[in-house]
Order: C-alpha cells, then sequence, then structure tokens
C-alpha cells in the first residue's frame, strides 16, 4: 500500500516544520519547496523530507492528498496554481494546524507577550504527567529533543495560537489563555479597538462549557470578562487564580510559591497561567510545581 504524501511550500517557517514533523511522525511522504536554504531545512531534510530550493510544478500531481502553503506565498507560484488547477486539497498553515489539533483537547495559548514561554512551560508540565500531549511551540526546547514540536497518543494538545490575521479563529479550544493584550501588528490591524475583537472572537471560538484563562491586571484582557455566560472564567492575580461560572466564583485557589531558574516578574506570571492551566486539568499542585521548578 503507497504512503500518503504530502506537499509543503515554504516550509522555512519554524511553525510550519512543526506541521511537517507531525505528518511525517504520522507515516506520510513530506516533500515541500522553499524559497531559500536554512539550518532548518537541511535539519529537515536529515529528517527524510524531500526538499528542493525554489519551486518545479513537475512534481505536483494527483498522488498528494494535501497541499499546505503559507500565507505569504502569492497565489502565481507555480506550484500553488498547478495543485489549483488540480482541484488538489489547499490548506494554509492555520488551516491544516487546525484539521489537527481541532481533533484533540486543545490548549491554545494566545498573545501579544509571553506566549512561547507559557505554551513551553505548559507543555512540559504535561508531557512529565500521566496525561501526556501534543504541543506545537514557536520556540526550540531542549526537552523536545531541540525541536519545536512533541507527538503522542495523547488525546491533549498544546498550541501557541497566533493572532496575526486572525488566524486563531481557526481553533476551537477547550481551554483558550490570553496572557494579555496590547496592540501589535499594525500592518493588519486598524486600532487597539480591531485588535481587541479578535481576542473576543477566540473566545467566542471557545468550546461550551471549556475554560477562558486571562490576566486580572490587564486591562484589554479583563474588558472580555463576562462576553459569554456558558463558559468558565479563570482569572490570575496575585499569586492566585479563581474560577467563575454564571456570574458565580466556584472556586479560588492560591498559587504555592515556586523557585523560579529563570529570572523576572514577567516570566512568573507565565508560570502560573501554566501551574493554573493543569490544576484545571486536576494536576496534582505538587506534581505541577515539581515539573516547573
Amino acid at each position: 500500500k503507497p504512503m500518503k504524501k504530502v506537499y509543503f511550500i515554504w516550509i522555512w517557517w519554524i511553525w510550519i516544520s512543526g506541521i511537517a514533523r507531525y505528518y511525517l511522525q504520522n507515516w506520510y511522504e513530506v516533500y515541500w519547496s522553499d524559497s531559500h536554504n536554512s539550518v532548518l531545512v537541511e535539519t529537515l531534510r536529515n529528517e527524510w523530507m524531500n526538499i528542493i530550493i525554489w519551486e518545479d510544478n513537475s512534481r505536483i500531481d494527483n498522488s498528494f492528498e494535501k497541499i499546505i502553503y503559507t500565507e505569504a506565498v502569492p497565489k502565481t507560484q507555480s506550484e500553488l496554481k498547478k495543485a489549483s488547477d488540480l482541484n488538489l486539497k489547499i490548506l494554509t498553515y492555520p488551516e491544516s494546524l487546525a484539521e489537527i489539533a481541532n481533533s484533540k483537547k486543545l490548549v491554545a495559548i494566545s498573545w501579544t507577550h509571553g506566549k512561547s514561554t507559557t505554551t513551553s512551560l505548559t507543555s512540559l508540565v504535561l508531557k512529565d504527567s500521566k496525561f501526556w500531549l501534543n504541543a506545537l511551540i514557536w520556540s526550540i526546547l531542549k526537552e523536545f529533543s531541540w525541536k519545536n514540536v512533541y507527538f503522542s497518543n495523547s488525546e491533549n494538545f498544546v498550541l501557541e495560537a497566533c493572532e496575526y490575521k486572525r488566524s486563531f479563529l481557526k481553533y476551537h479550544p477547550f481551554i483558550g489563555v490570553i496572557t494579555n493584550i496590547d496592540l501589535d501588528h499594525l500592518d493588519y490591524y486598524k486600532d487597539l479597538e480591531d485588535y481587541i475583537s479578535a481576542f473576543e472572537e477566540f473566545i467566542n471560538n471557545i468550546i461550551v462549557w471549556g475554560y477562558a484563562i486571562i490576566d486580572w491586571n490587564c486591562s484589554n484582557s479583563m474588558s472580555l470578562f463576562w462576553i459569554r455566560n456558558d463558559i468558565h472564567y479563570v482569572v490570575v492575580k496575585d499569586n492566585s487564580f479563581e474560577i467563575f461560572y454564571g456570574n458565580k466564583s466556584i472556586l479560588k485557589e492560591n498559587i504555592k510559591h515556586f523557585n523560579m531558574q529563570v529570572p523576572g516578574p514577567h516570566i512568573y506570571f507565565d508560570w502560573e497561567l501554566a501551574y493554573t492551566v493543569w490544576r484545571i486539568f486536576d494536576l496534582n499542585e505538587n506534581e505541577i510545581i515539581s515539573s516547573l521548578e
């Protein structure tokens, strides 16, 4: 039986390489073309991915299950155009990731600041736990064999979710984390109101009975408090977190102090967010702290 095949166009962005590794681990033949060579491209080539630099539309045929591309690729790119002419399944990076992640119990962590740190810490706690995980982060972790992904048979998926061009609205998380909201990407968003509206839509995508974790000390984040009454809101503040549902506080818990290996109050807050996620999963607090430390 022939292996399934997937083709990536312009894969050199680190987060897209994670999707390529997912398909490779799931016994796909992985092909791609890229605009230029890089250390990452060479690393992936050594992992048995079929790579060319530049483009060659003769490689595109009906044997490919799907074509995945970055949104920076112009529609006139010859491989993308041929895939369209052949009516192949074509997905952007966010669409391809959503196709995988939305089938899992998803923890989506959005920014403006601290997203990679929080996603990394959250992922490492779960990796060390009984639950295991799947994870995709925009940073390399030595604990993930110097990769930015970790895949297993777990139903849980931890994902770093980017708000650029509202791409994070493709996801439907069980837990949606907003580390903070500070105006960014003014090449796309019109103003702060437009930017906050994207995070409002992000919260609206959380599944019913799910959880929205927000920063009590961030007024932009707190402006989204109570826009829904069918999910739990979790506010993290002053070394504690509090869970609300139906306009009522249903749980408040202090976060035990832990000893960081990386200094800074902003890092400590990222740790508190990771801690809160896994208390929602009912992991033992000492187990969480041990992993974080």
